[in-house]
């Protein structure tokens, strides 16, 4: 194999994982591995392939924020727009405006200062979370101590500085 053909690898993962939810048969992976280890080189490549798909990861979480960002901003700028017509047209009441009908409802909500109990279980949906302790889960179980559906899976995770 040369480097064209790990292109074409790569390119035949990256057709499979946009199909399969990011998911990558371990064949192509596996076949990707031997093809690349041939040579040093070819293992840097991958590297930095790794490389760039943390890149990717990063600059997806970033985009995330910046798009919840713009989100929240223009969700102030419609409830501003709303505050600022809202007392016109309960003054004027019911009308057209073009292809739009402006109307007002009343409506009420619940404003909760710091004296409200939230342990008045009378006003308060009670919602419970477990989280396992898994430091202390591995722990106890490498300590011998039997916990019932644990079992410990070894594995060696790469680095690459």
């Amino acid at each position: 194999m040369n480097i064209y053909d790990v292109e074409v690898i790569e390119n035949e993962i990256n057709r499979i994982a946009s199909i399969n939810d990011g998911e990558i048969p371990e064949e192509k992976l596996r076949e990707l591995v031997e093809a690349q280890t041939r040579s040093i080189e070819q293992i840097e490549k991958l590297c930095r392939y790794i490389r760039h798909l943390e890149q990717f990861e990063e600059n997806a979480a970033a985009e995330i924020e910046r798009i919840n960002q713009l989100k929240e901003r223009a969700q102030n700028r419609m409830e501003s727009i709303k505050n600022y017509l809202a007392p016109y047209v309960k003054a004027r009441g019911k009308f057209d405006a073009g292809t739009f009908t402006l109307s007002t409802r009343p409506s009420e909500s619940v404003i909760l200062d710091e004296s409200f109990d939230t342990g008045n279980l009378e006003y308060n949906n009670v919602k419970v979370t477990y989280k396992p302790e898994k430091e202390k889960i591995k722990k106890d179980f490498n300590a011998g101590i039997y916990i019932q559906g644990v079992s410990i899976k070894h594995k060696n995770n790469l680095v690459i500085k």
